[in-house]
């Protein structure tokens, strides 16, 4: 029996996509593209700031009233609150920073395009894939949490010690909806053509 190692491919063997230096390949951005993409993803930077406010609060929630979430968390019989903030604040901050490596990655990509460097619009294109993957991940994660807070809202009886994290429950998703109100939903483009 012999064996058939010409045609197997190793991961040495693998090659990465190679573009040609060719100009028509590439569709070359000009610099006042390249500078409205730069507002773009800084001005997206800045809305994903608005993010912090909600990792700080849902961090506030979780460890402010110590002593009350085992109290609340024995008369619910559920996960407990001060583990519903935990996680939706280590939510929040993956989804921040998948949110600016995309940003980030969106730039390197127009630069590339700007300067007819393939390298680089792979680079970023990768990039952007793997954060726009990321965060699709990430956003359904924090929906269905999301259901869990509901969930977990009616399931906590009234009592005085978990009145303060049902108030902060509250509190957060008005927040997070008015955050949501003031923040633009897309950027502004000066250009006019």
């Amino acid at each position: 029996m012999s064996s058939n190692n010409d045609n197997a491919i190793g991961v040495a063997d693998v090659e990465a996509p190679q573009f040609e230096q060719n100009p028509a390949q590439l569709k070359r951005m000009d610099t006042a593209k390249l500078q409205q993409v730069e507002k773009n993803v800084k001005f997206g930077i800045l809305k994903s700031l608005l993010g912090l406010v909600n990792i700080t609060c849902n961090a506030l929630a979780a460890f402010l009233y110590p002593e009350n979430a085992e109290a609340c968390e024995a008369r619910s019989g559920t996960i407990g609150w001060q583990t519903f903030f935990l996680a939706q604040m280590i939510t929040g901050i993956v989804l921040f920073c998948l949110t600016n490596v995309t940003l980030l990655a969106s730039y390197t990509t127009a630069k590339g395009l700007k300067e007819d460097n393939p390298a680089q619009v792979a680079q970023g294109g990768s990039a952007m894939m793997l954060g726009g993957c990321g965060m699709c991940c990430g956003v359904l994660f924090a929906f269905s949490w999301s259901i869990v807070g509901i969930v977990l809202y009616f399931n906590t009886p009234d009592t005085i010690e978990c009145h303060v994290y049902k108030q902060w429950w509250i509190g957060l998703m008005i927040a997070g909806f008015i955050l949501q109100c003031l923040s633009p939903a897309g950027s502004r483009n000066d250009n006019k053509e």
